[in-house]
């Protein structure tokens, strides 16, 4: 998921038309939808290769990826996309963009329940992992909510273009 996102973003910075820019951006944000899910369904696995989480959350989450998937093609979702001489194409995002930094909020909390029991219950090298991965998720997780929420708020086009890399 990640690697498309980035592969997404790559196609967005190298573009040089606002057309190939903007089904670029189609592309990163549709990525983007379904990672609240992946997170949580990976999380779920970690780090004994069964499934011990929500599945009933699973299916909502992956249910709002669906959802946002589809209000992301929408003409509105996207407001403008501008690509000035020398500069990354820079897109305007509709308010509709917070819907998904709840779903990911939905998602870090219900993370971090299931991490915490995992910790609890584990031992030696495997709490160890828990606690990098913990760090790794919450570090993400507040980047992203800033970003998320910063962007719209401030009218900031620019931030799309390095947030896989400052989030990886």
């Amino acid at each position: 998921n990640l690697a498309l996102w980035a592969i997404g973003v790559f196609g967005v910075i190298n573009s040089h038309d606002v057309q190939t820019a903007t089904r670029w951006i189609h592309f990163s944000e549709i990525v983007t939808c379904f990672m609240p899910a992946t997170l949580h369904h990976f999380i779920g696995y970690f780090p004994k290769g069964r499934f011990d989480g929500s599945s009933k959350l699973l299916a909502t989450l992956y249910g709002f990826a669906f959802l946002l998937a589809l209000n992301s093609l929408t003409p509105n979702y996207i407001q403008d996309v501008t690509i000035a001489t020398g500069k990354l194409p820079q897109a305007k995002h509709h308010y509709s963009i917070i819907l998904y930094l709840l779903v990911m909020l939905l998602t870090v909390a219900s993370v971090h329940r299931n991490l915490r029991r995992k910790y609890r219950e584990a031992q030696g090298f495997g709490k160890r992992q828990i606690q990098f991965v913990m760090t790794g998720i919450y570090t993400s997780a507040v980047v992203g909510a800033l970003i998320t929420l910063l962007e719209p708020l401030f009218q900031i086009k620019a931030l799309q273009a390095y947030t896989p890399s400052i989030i990886m």
